[in-house]
């Protein structure tokens, strides 16, 4: 037995015992007030007449159904159980969309993101777990274009970030290609085309 179970049947015998110290305490204020009370209403309940108290029913349940029609037609809206989930992935990546043009950090988070999202597809695809797909597109044993496996590779590797910033801090005005350059909506088209095989 764990602690947690031995507290449990410490707490439930010291309830038990508690209980048999103080049951003519609890059964004069507790249990002869709930007596009371219940012998009130049924006096109450018999000296009226059943009419009035079906009357009293209709007229409860009349006034719910005005309340509920009497709303000037506002309906609410369908609930969905998942509705907040996808509406706060949805605004994360049209956040990470727009801050993708504040800095090469920004960059590189989007294609993390897109990576780890390309590694999951993937491994949808190719029936391999998560792990397997992650160390697979890592070493560039999956079967995609150069440019967006590239791109991918660098999103996971946090030092092709570190590179990236560097050269972007001090060679801007040098044409030279980073995988991190990519455009996103490449690797977007490609996972939803390959969603669709």
């Amino acid at each position: 037995m764990n602690r947690r179970n031995l507290a449990l049947l410490a707490g439930l015998i010291l309830a038990g015992a508690l209980a048999y110290l103080v049951r003519d305490a609890v059964s004069k204020l507790v249990l002869v007030s709930a007596l009371y009370v219940l012998w009130a209403g049924q006096v109450v309940y018999r000296i009226l007449p059943q009419g009035l108290w079906w009357g009293l029913f209709i007229l409860v349940l009349a006034g719910l159904a005005w309340r509920s029609l009497a709303r000037d037609g506002k309906q609410s809206p369908p609930s969905m159980p998942y509705h907040e989930e996808l509406f706060d992935r949805v605004k994360s990546w049209s956040q990470w969309l727009q801050q993708r043009r504040q800095g090469d950090y920004f960059r590189w988070r989007l294609a993390r993101n897109l990576a780890e999202l390309s590694v999951q597809v993937l491994a949808f695809q190719e029936r391999l777990s998560t792990e397997e797909t992650r160390q697979r597109l890592t070493a560039g044993e999956l079967q995609l274009p150069p440019e967006i496996l590239n791109y991918l590779q660098a999103g996971l590797s946090a030092e092709a970030y570190r590179r990236y910033s560097g050269l972007s801090a001090t060679l801007r005005s040098l044409p030279r290609a980073h995988p991190l350059d990519l455009d996103p909506l490449r690797v977007v088209e490609y996972l939803e085309n390959k969603i669709a095989e």
